[in-house]
């Protein structure tokens, strides 16, 4: 079982990942945080296998989010969820570590099976 946590200060798009994601046999849902100081505490205390980060939120941004998981959590895998890819991209190759990136632009467009499925396989391929 693949212990997800969703970071997104929307509440709309972390209640629909999660509804989508539930009902996949290997993953579980664990927790959602709205900003990146509340993931690095829920990561702390639920310990996910992978994370869906947002970019850009309050308080903390998914990027210092990202930093700081990746350093103090190093089994933790990120994969970026976000409508700024040129951000997120930029994110890997500084080597500010997330191991995959996803348009959330296209996930709001199109919840469609498909397109579920590849965050589902990205996150199974995060896991090995």
């Amino acid at each position: 079982m693949i212990r997800l946590l969703l970071v997104d200060d929307q509440s709309l798009v972390c209640q629909g990942l999660q509804a989508v994601l539930d009902q996949v046999e290997d993953l579980q849902v664990v927790g959602a945080a709205e900003n990146g100081q509340v993931a690095i505490a829920q990561v702390a205390s639920l310990q996910p296998d992978v994370v869906l980060m947002d970019i850009r939120m309050p308080v903390m941004t998914g990027i210092e989010a990202t930093r700081l998981i990746t350093e103090q959590f190093p089994n933790t895998k990120i994969l970026v969820l976000s409508t700024l890819m040129t951000i997120a991209i930029l994110l890997r190759r500084c080597g500010l570590a997330p191991k995959a990136i996803c348009s959330k632009t296209c996930l709001l467009q199109n919840w469609s099976k498909p397109f579920v499925s590849r965050i589902v396989a990205i996150v199974k391929w995060l896991q090995g």
